[in-house]
């Protein structure tokens, strides 16, 4: 995904003054004249510079497609227009999408965040485990439509109001990986009192799908289990941004890398193996998966993800089989 700086930016008008101030702000940002060598090119999102450079970026984007009009803003039920507030909606994503925290997520934890089932609950602000984010991922997720394939490379998440918003983007390419059209965004609002998986059962395509692995990614997250390491930038790039003028907090700015850790990562190698009967003259592995907790005050569940751990008698010999949970 790249901005093409082709259109003439008109000054005299608010949208322009804003895109031309925001654009501004990054210009000579050295992060991101980095990041936009690495599109593109053969290679993934696996250092913390590229999920911030990413950041900034899609930041940007999101301005410049307010005068870019060939971008369009879906929603479930279509493109946004302007006068059902789509230049707002880019305006205030710049603004927020560029403070928001990083993530940066391995092809390995999608996976292990996605194995499992997603428990009947009902959502509430404590879904997210931080107000404003920023995922990055190793590796774009493609996705079957129709005759042809949607590409995506990032989600960005806030408390939005009377719900969690999601902002990402949807690349037409061919069955190969190669562009067809130009890239668009799309936004979606999960509202807080919505039930899963009922309330979503109707949405068009494959956006039931799409909120589902949001919301387990979310729980995943929030999970004991799971190390969200700070790690900040290279000393080399830290340096970069302080010759820039960057103030000191983006110097310092860090980025959480989504692990599993040590201990939980080892059962959830132990667990990975076929499944069979119980014996219950052994102890076996119950599989790694999603539970959810009733909080009556918020009138809505806390959902996390329970890692791989042994059950059955502790004096009885280990079974190296996993199980599913049935609920």
């Amino acid at each position: 995904m790249e901005i093409k700086n082709q259109k003439f930016v008109d000054l005299e008008t608010e949208d322009g003054r804003f895109v031309e101030s925001f654009l501004g702000r990054d210009r000579q940002n050295p992060i991101l004249k980095q990041y936009l060598q690495h599109i593109g090119r053969p290679g993934r999102n696996c250092e913390p510079w590229h999920a911030i450079g990413q950041k900034l970026h899609i930041a940007s984007a999101c301005a410049w497609a307010i005068v870019d009009k060939d971008i369009e803003v879906r929603g479930p039920l279509g493109p946004i227009p302007p006068e059902k507030g789509r230049n707002v909606l880019l305006r205030d994503c710049a603004e927020w999408i560029r403070e928001a925290t990083p993530f940066l997520w391995s092809k390995e934890m999608e996976q292990v965040a996605d194995a499992a089932p997603l428990p009947k609950h009902t959502i509430s602000p404590n879904a997210l485990p931080a107000p404003a984010m920023f995922w990055t991922f190793e590796t774009a997720s493609v996705a079957k439509e129709g005759d042809h394939y949607i590409e995506a490379n990032f989600t960005a998440i806030r408390h939005d109001g009377e719900g969690i918003m999601l902002f990402f983007d949807q690349f037409e390419v061919t069955q190969r990986g190669e562009p067809v059209k130009q890239w668009n965004f799309g936004a979606f609002t999960i509202h807080y009192g919505q039930t899963w998986p009922y309330d979503f059962q109707k949405a068009p395509g494959d956006w039931p799908d799409g909120v589902g692995r949001f919301l387990k990614r979310c729980a995943f997250l929030s999970s004991p289990y799971i190390n969200k390491d700070k790690v900040r930038l290279a000393h080399h790039h830290r340096r970069q941004l302080e010759r820039s003028g960057e103030p000191p907090e983006k110097v310092e700015e860090t980025v959480s890398v989504v692990k599993l850790r040590r201990e939980v990562k080892e059962a959830v190698k132990r667990s990975g193996q076929p499944a069979s009967a119980v014996e219950w003259q052994h102890q076996w592995w119950v599989s790694g998966h999603y539970r959810a907790q009733w909080y009556p005050h918020e009138e809505a569940h806390k959902v996390i993800w329970i890692a791989p751990y042994l059950k059955g008698p502790e004096d009885k010999p280990i079974l190296e089989k996993m199980y599913a949970v049935v609920r």
